[in-house]
């Protein structure tokens, strides 16, 4: 008994730090967690609606239509939410602690990852980045249910199984290999299915893995490499059966016209400097002097450790470049002459170009969220960099990585402390407010924006029903010859249709607006009631909604011509 007590120590004690950095992350996450508003973020709530179907059974709208609007990874997230929803009820929090879940798999996955391949002190080093991620990252991916970012694990079990065909602690036989192989083809299939960041994920090791196989890559590997693809892609190839419109969605986000491409040209540079830095979002959860600067102080550390790792590589860069078409047993370096960090490094600059210039980003807009995937790549980078540094001969470069270490360690710091009492903007209106003023006039239909529609479906567990029809949430091009499935989800017609259906039988309902210059729709609709002599009533919750109801007569969003009225603005305005 003793032995296998000494035993289990012994195993346990190089993983010692990791277990105590896995209790600063849950302590971390669960001080934020309930530090946070429990308002669900509108995709949230249009997952645990799904949820709340499956678990209650008899949904009126088909279980297999709830992700028209959403990646398939979305989809996975729900079966994984599942069963802590059965046991605790649907709410925000069962969901929240859902992703704070994902997000410690995440975490675990990436220390196995590192140790694996780089070794402890690196694996520590990253872990610990990780639970100290910038204030954007720690919020979405432990604080927010989203398929987005259950992607980053399939994109980490990507860069494992690249990395184990190739590097020396990696260096593989013949059946290994062959089963790495068909490892990598089921996953990129997998990926397209997941999300598009995952597709430039699966492509990269794709590229990789034929320029290292090189001219010693066999017709059987290539076969067995097709066959798991294709198998990888049965449930994208089900899903583009099921809806093909979505499919059409995802293949039209690969290709930019030419014209966008010219226009993207003159804007990736300010691109770069504007959106890339401000990803970090700093200046929204801090509280500390000048803390929007603090972006391009990540930024700059994140790129030193990724040019300093270039110029550590260069030899292994070298060798590769003048190697692709030559024979392994040749010219070019064995594997076990690949340091581990130089397959990744074209990585980050290769997703960022593809990224930007795919139909999948627009000038106008591009939400800082789509670059979480590279977090943990940076991250890898960071602590490969450090831990070398300390490694090294000199007291003053060991003394200048502590330095480095201690300023991200108390910049993070104060970005996942500053998360406790912040939420994202879609949370913070008082929606719990507006749903008990609603059922206190006895208000059971409410027509809303596009986003607020799944809040207050979710929030009053559907007791209130809303609909969004002819006030969908999206920019000027997505209006002109969009079909009604991309403008308001078809998969939720039928909310529209019962709101509609109840207003003209004569049932109470209102409307409930943001009160947002960028939106008018509360300004379009009072404009169209004084000028139609409707009378109403309306009174604002809070400083951030307003409510109408009391109308004299049915008035819907079409009679209203809200989103008539909606595109001439945007024309007039240009898109927001």
């Amino acid at each position: 008994m003793r032995a296998e007590k000494q035993t289990s120590l012994k195993y346990l004690k190089p993983h010692l730090p990791f277990i105590l950095l896995t209790l600063l992350f849950i302590t971390f996450r669960i001080v934020q967690l309930y530090c946070c508003r429990h308002v669900a973020h509108p995709e949230e709530a249009v997952l645990g609606l799904f949820i709340k179907h499956v678990i209650e059974g008899g949904s009126a709208v088909p279980l297999s239509d709830y992700f028209l609007s959403y990646s398939g990874g979305s989809f996975i997230s729900c079966l994984l939410a599942l069963p802590l929803c059965k046991m605790f009820g649907v709410s925000i929090l069962s969901l929240r602690w859902c992703s704070l879940l994902h997000s410690a798999a995440i975490l675990l996955l990436l220390y196995c990852f590192v140790r694996r391949f780089w070794g402890g002190t690196t694996a520590i080093l990253a872990a610990f980045f990780y639970i100290l991620s910038p204030p954007s990252y720690s919020h979405y991916t432990s604080l927010f249910l989203s398929g987005e970012y259950l992607v980053i694990f399939l994109d980490i079990v990507l860069m494992y199984i690249l990395l184990a065909m190739f590097v020396p602690e990696g260096g593989c036989g013949e059946r290994k290999r062959m089963f790495l192989t068909a490892a990598l083809g089921f996953a990129s299939g997998l990926a397209a299915y997941f999300l598009f960041s995952s597709v430039l994920f699966a492509a990269f090791a794709f590229g990789v893995w034929l320029m290292l196989r090189g001219r010693s890559l066999r017709r059987g590997e290539l076969l067995l490499y097709g066959t798991f693809l294709l198998l990888g892609l049965l449930p994208y190839f089900y899903s583009s059966c099921l809806y093909p419109e979505q499919s059409r969605l995802f293949l039209g986000s690969l290709l930019e016209t030419p014209a966008g491409l010219a226009q993207k040209t003159r804007w990736f540079f300010p691109f770069l400097v504007s959106e890339f830095t401000r990803s970090f979002h700093f200046e929204f959860f801090g509280y500390y002097p000048g803390r929007a600067y603090w972006n391009q102080i990540y930024v700059l550390f994140f790129c030193g450790a990724w040019l300093y790792l270039i110029w550590v590589n260069r030899s292994s860069f070298r060798r590769m470049t003048t190697g692709i078409f030559l024979k392994r047993e040749g010219k070019r370096g064995a594997s076990s002459d690949l340091r581990p960090e130089s397959l990744l490094l074209p990585l980050p600059v290769l997703f960022i170009v593809v990224c930007f210039f795919s139909a999948y980003c627009r000038p106008t807009f591009f939400h800082y969220r789509y670059f979480f995937p590279l977090y943990p790549i940076f991250q890898i980078f960071c602590a490969v960099s450090l831990s070398a540094l300390f490694s090294g001969k000199g007291r003053a470069v060991k003394a200048c990585a502590l330095a480095v270490v201690s300023f991200i360690i108390l910049i993070s710091w104060r970005g996942v402390t500053g998360i406790a009492g912040k939420q994202d903007f879609w949370e913070s209106y008082p929606l719990p407010e507006a749903i008990s003023r609603l059922k206190e006039k006895g208000i059971e239909y409410v027509y809303t924006e596009y986003f607020l529609k799944w809040q207050i479906l979710f929030e009053s567990g559907e007791e209130v029903i809303a609909s969004c029809e002819g006030m969908p949430f999206f920019y000027f091009s997505d209006f002109e010859g969009a079909s009604d499935s991309r403008v308001y989800g078809s998969s939720y017609r039928l909310y529209e249709e019962v709101v509609d259906n109840a207003v003209r039988k004569g049932a109470s309902y209102a409307y409930l607006f943001r009160l947002d210059p960028r939106l008018p729709y509360y300004g379009m609709l009072r404009n169209y009631l004084s000028a139609a002599g409707v009378e109403y009533r309306m009174e604002t919750v809070g400083s951030e909604l307003v409510l109408f109801y009391g109308f004299g007569r049915p008035v819907t969003p079409a009679q209203a011509e809200l989103e008539s009225a909606m595109k001439d603005y945007l024309r007039r305005n240009g898109e927001r």
